[in-house]
């Protein structure tokens, strides 16, 4: 992680979203988003039905440009849906300021990255029930 980053703060948030899908829920050393542990799998389906994902998805099938296809399937990856999910959860309900300007100056910087919080809403209600079962709320 680079503190010179265009948003160092978020993107630390986001590293640690990989930590908590690692090592935090469903099976150590596997990643809950991709092993379908259930609780994330009820995320990650939120997240798919969002404009944020669905953007993507349509920017992924538009695209003639293999160095940009091969950057909106990584950003479609599950893990990377969940990170960033992680991250604006935690940007959105932190309270920090600049955390927030961070999460704003991120969905400026590429469409469909982060979610708009109208359309991120059931993104953050899934990760909150998960979070409350994993006794973390």
């Amino acid at each position: 992680m680079r503190n010179t980053g265009p948003w160092p703060t978020l993107t630390t948030i986001h590293e640690a979203g990989h930590f908590i899908d690692l090592e935090g829920i469903g099976a150590k050393g596997n990643f809950a988003s991709v092993s379908g542990e259930p609780d994330m799998r009820t995320v990650l389906e939120a997240a798919e039905k969002t404009e944020a994902v669905k953007g993507l998805r349509g920017k992924l099938a538009a695209s003639t440009s293999d160095v940009w296809r091969q950057h909106l399937h990584y950003l479609l990856w599950p893990e990377e849906i969940w990170a960033r999910a992680c991250s604006q959860f935690i940007a959105q309900r932190s309270g920090f300021v600049s955390l927030k300007r961070e999460l704003a100056k991120a969905r400026d910087a590429e469409a469909f990255r982060q979610w708009t919080a109208e359309d991120f809403r059931p993104v953050d209600a899934a990760i909150a029930a998960m979070f409350q079962k994993l006794g973390w709320m």
